[in-house]
């Protein structure tokens, strides 16, 4: 069960429990655990940065960073997508999964099958893919200039998210 964090001071958990309590931060990947709690956290899953993107100069795609909506299909978290006109826009969208390497490309395949083809979804979700990690070496490169115990957490963190991003490896059938 997640964290509860009340008006008070204090984090909870609501419920009865047999034995030993384990609770996730949050479904997030390294950078939003790093951004949220301060520390690097090597999470097995990594999504994409906030972009806004033109797809064959007749439709838009939004990527957000919400990584709280979506809901779960037959065992998949999908993120939530809203179509407006031209534009399709996503809550989030999963660019590697550590422990379901295949699942990442094939959900943004399902996601856009109604808009473009399976060879397009592929060459969009690819060119997501190395725009996250040109951000992240970007954020290495700055951060290397600098020291001190907050660049040490930072350094770490875009490392775990470049290593979560690398867990993206075929599709499968949805």
């Amino acid at each position: 069960p997640p964290f509860v964090i009340d008006d008070g001071p204090g984090v909870g958990v609501r419920g009865t429990f047999p034995g030993e309590i384990l609770v996730r931060y949050n479904v997030g990947d390294p950078w939003a655990t790093t951004l949220a709690y301060s520390f690097a956290d090597a999470s097995p899953y990594a999504y994409s940065v906030s972009l806004t993107i033109d797809l064959f100069a007749t439709q838009r795609l939004s990527i957000l960073r919400n990584l709280g909506k979506g809901e779960v299909r037959g065992g998949v978290r999908y993120p939530e997508k809203r179509v407006d006109g031209n534009t399709v826009e996503l809550s989030h969208l999963m660019l590697g999964n550590a422990r379901q390497p295949d699942l990442p490309r094939a959900v943004f395949r399902r996601l856009m099958c109604d808009r473009i083809t399976e060879r397009q979804a592929d060459d969009v979700f690819e060119s997501v893919v190395r725009f996250n990690h040109s951000k992240f070496i970007d954020a290495l490169r700055l951060l290397r200039k600098h020291d001190g115990p907050l660049v040490s957490v930072l350094e770490e963190s875009a490392i775990n998210q470049l290593d979560a991003l690398s867990a993206c490896v075929g599709a499968r059938e949805l």
